[in-house]
């Protein structure tokens, strides 16, 4: 998990980076919510 979560969020914080998409489903032994930002 805090290996995806990273990568959003090094990606989010990239000026070259104009949007994320992450595509539902995902795995159940993800936190979809801490995902996309609803902590």
């Amino acid at each position: 998990m805090n290996k995806v979560y990273n990568i959003i969020n090094e990606l989010n914080q990239d000026e070259k980076v104009d949007g994320i998409i992450l595509q539902l489903p995902i795995p159940n032994h993800l936190n979809e919510r801490i995902l996309i930002g609803e902590n």
